[in-house]
């Protein structure tokens, strides 16, 4: 269905984007523009974006990676009773540093 709606007719060729010394928020934003090849209604209501981020505990170095997303994969944990689990709490647990 993303395909048949792509507002994209025409792909851009693969480009390297060095933005290593922007702001996250400038990086962010690259990225997402760059991500904007695939553009339908079906990215509007479902894509987002995770930014992920590796530090170096020796020089202090921060590294960022930017993906585009359609789906989450949160783990719902086994309920004890009829308690429930709000999306908050699956958030949270997804976006907890590892």
């Amino acid at each position: 269905m993303h395909n048949e709606l792509n507002r994209i007719s025409k792909k851009p060729k693969y480009q390297c984007i060095d933005c290593d010394k922007e702001t996250p928020d400038i990086q962010s934003e690259i990225w997402a523009q760059y991500f904007k090849s695939d553009d339908s209604i079906i990215t509007d209501l479902f894509e987002g974006q995770l930014c992920s981020s590796i530090n170096c505990r020796k020089c202090g170095h921060m590294s960022l990676t930017f993906d585009n997303f359609m789906d989450l994969s949160v783990s719902i944990p086994k309920s004890r009773g009829f308690g429930s689990v709000g999306v908050d709490d699956l958030m949270k647990g997804f976006v907890k540093p590892e």
